[in-house]
């Protein structure tokens, strides 16, 4: 079903119920995350009860890992449909991508963008995915090849407590903002985990343990601030590489060559762990 409507780079799942639609802004400035606009306005929604053909406003908020390559959200439009099938609504997906961004960039935005969060205040859905850039910016990085570069375990071990109390402070701002616009008690909220970037490549550089306790310590602290805003989170980690953090997903055809981007086959796994969540506006 083609109701994707492309508008920016960036990373976040919220889901609510009203209606309405935001304009979309102009294309990034100079050192900010890509922004590539798509002036399409979905047609007003309205609750089930309301009509009776009722539409949904899914916004997204993300970087690229929610999609098959740059450009992408397949995994929305993957949930969308699973919301579609279980609520017999009709969804369109609004994406607002900022590709490469940090936490803290995504919370800048949030902040500041008007037609973001207008969005936010008027969508039937929010989908949130809080980026992990932070990575190429703490650790040892290699910038031709977009990949992790070489380090000690106790290198990982340093950028990953930073990443980890970076994530969590930023997550549970951007959090802040988005209940203020739309409180849980009137919007079906939902967030995930991220896979494994760079799954094998960490494996090959002998850093496969370090980093998952890593990730386990990021994936702590968004659950600790979701949990505090009555937003549930989907599981992916462990569903995508195991409860050890040595499952492949690349080999296992969910996460595409480039180790990060997630496949169709991805795609349709991570909307079945949002659907699992269930569509209870707060979590129970």
């Amino acid at each position: 079903m083609n109701r994707y409507v492309a508008l920016m780079t960036a990373g976040l799942i919220v889901a609510t119920c009203s209606g309405g639609s935001a304009v979309p802004e102009p294309t990034a400035g100079p050192g900010s995350p890509s922004a590539t606009p798509v002036a399409t306005t979905p047609s007003p929604s309205a609750l089930p009860s309301e009509s009776a053909e009722p539409r949904w406003l899914l916004v997204t908020i993300s970087d690229s890992t929610l999609g098959v390559g740059q450009g992408d959200v397949a995994a929305a439009e993957a949930y969308a449909d699973r919301i579609e099938q279980d609520l017999g609504v009709a969804v369109t997906v609004r994406s607002f991508f900022y590709g490469g961004s940090t936490s803290g960039q995504i919370l800048s935005e949030v902040r500041t963008s008007t037609s973001l969060r207008d969005a936010i205040a008027s969508a039937d859905g929010i989908l949130l995915d809080v980026p992990l850039g932070e990575l190429k910016e703490l650790c040892p990085w290699d910038d031709v090849s977009y990949a992790p570069g070489p380090g000690t375990p106790a290198e990982y071990a340093a950028c990953g407590a930073e990443m980890a109390t970076r994530y969590e402070a930023d997550a549970g701002a951007i959090m802040d903002e988005i209940v203020a616009l739309r409180r849980p008690a009137h919007a079906l909220i939902r967030t995930t985990e991220l896979w494994k970037p760079f799954y094998p490549t960490f494996e090959s550089l002998g850093l496969g343990q370090v980093t998952h306790q890593n990730f386990l310590a990021i994936w702590a602290g968004l659950g600790r601030v979701a949990a505090a805003h009555s937003i549930p989170v989907a599981p992916a980690y462990e569903a995508f590489v195991g409860p050890n953090g040595t499952t492949d997903p690349v080999a296992a055809g969910e996460v595409s060559s480039d180790e990060l981007h997630l496949t169709p086959r991805g795609a349709a796994k991570l909307a079945f762990l949002l659907r699992e969540l269930g569509y209870d506006k707060a979590a129970r």
